[in-house]
């Protein structure tokens, strides 16, 4: 929508959309989307005006909390409460941490790091 409010868009039409982010391009959003079974949190990509709508990832694992890189190349997000990071178009899918507890990790503005929340050490607090 404007700045104002006017011109508001609907650019899914999912019941369960959540955790929208917009790539650095600003030409897609990732989001997580709960899928036909319960607690089955999956990511997608949908082009800014709701065209092109993609699922990225599959199956029965909790996907959520999807990070843009800033070259809007890569996804960090969260899966079984570990940090992973994918290619944008969902390829490459690699587990960077295993703690178990991890959650909303945000890339370093030139995406060399990712800093996120875990509860790791009995804290929670920000590695």
């Amino acid at each position: 929508m404007n700045a104002d409010g006017t011109n508001l868009r609907t650019v899914t039409t999912g019941s369960h959309d959540d955790n929208p982010t917009w790539s650095p391009d600003g030409r897609k959003l990732a989001f997580q989307r709960n899928g036909a079974q319960p607690n089955d949190l999956d990511i997608y990509v949908v082009n800014w005006d709701g065209s092109g709508l993609q699922q990225l990832t599959f199956g029965p694992t909790i996907d959520q909390e999807p990070a843009w890189s800033p070259t809007s190349q890569r996804i960090a997000f969260i899966r079984g409460g570990s940090i992973h990071v994918m290619n944008a178009n969902g390829s490459g899918v690699t587990r960077l941490s295993s703690a178990g507890t991890d959650s909303h990790p945000s890339w370093s503005p030139d995406g060399s790091r990712i800093v996120f929340e875990s509860g790791r050490t009995g804290v929670y607090a920000i590695h």
